[in-house]
């Protein structure tokens, strides 16, 4: 892939995460978070694949957009899941030093994982540490659906989906 190429997919994926945030946010307040957490990882498997695949263009375009979905799904899913369970537990006041370490955790696995693909990738080439994340990816997937969502979340019902997206739109405009 040539530099435009590359800038090319970076574009559509920044456009896409911001054109999917609001609707994944209104999805996981409305529909079931552990449920968007799983889809999340979905999305992540699917632009891992189309990626390892990918002999052109097109199908890191696909992947860039299962990338962005992956990451609008998660974005404030994760910490929404955490806050709700807390408050449910009346342990809400332990939300920010529960999260710097969910935080620590994280980055120091990722480091791991970097590291260790990278060596992978060194000794086998570039396509084995793709085809590695799969099997965890979906490890990950059943561990989110085997989450239950706190009863803290549950929605009322009193508005829809896309009244919920148009109104949250508006306190976006309004407060900016």
């Amino acid at each position: 892939m040539s530099i435009t190429d590359i800038i090319v997919v970076e574009i559509v994926y920044a456009v896409a995460l911001v054109v999917m945030e609001l609707p994944s946010g209104a999805l996981s307040d409305r529909w079931s978070r552990k449920y968007v957490l799983a889809l999340n990882m979905v999305f992540f498997m699917a632009n891992t694949f189309l990626w390892v695949i990918a002999q052109d263009i097109r199908l890191f375009l696909l992947g860039s957009l299962a990338a962005s979905v992956h990451m609008a799904l998660r974005s404030g899913t994760n910490t929404s899941f955490l806050y709700d369970t807390l408050s449910q537990l009346h342990e809400s006041d332990t939300y920010i030093k529960t999260q710097g370490n969910v935080i620590f955790w994280e980055n120091i696995l990722e480091i791991i994982a970097i590291i260790a693909g990278g060596m992978l990738a060194g000794f086998f080439g570039l396509e084995l540490p793709f085809w590695l994340t799969l099997p965890f990816s979906f490890a990950a997937v059943l561990l989110a659906l085997s989450l239950t969502d706190p009863q803290i979340h549950r929605t009322t019902g009193e508005m829809g989906y896309w009244r919920h997206i148009l109104e949250t739109g508006d306190t976006l405009i309004l407060s900016t």
